[in-house]
């Protein structure tokens, strides 16, 4: 099975910009790939800019 590799430079950047347009968001990845740590990440650095 061939698998989808997407470089992003900025996530958080990026992530912020998806938000803007969609109201729900969809993370996949295998256990231990960093999914909650982003979300975490995210979210708290967010809730500081404010």
């Amino acid at each position: 099975m061939k698998q989808l590799e997407i470089k992003i430079d900025d996530p958080s950047s990026d992530f912020s910009k998806h938000l803007e347009d969609n109201d729900r968001i969809l993370f996949s990845g295998g256990f231990g790939s960093g999914k909650t740590t982003f979300l975490k990440y995210f979210f708290n650095d967010e809730t500081m800019k404010d």
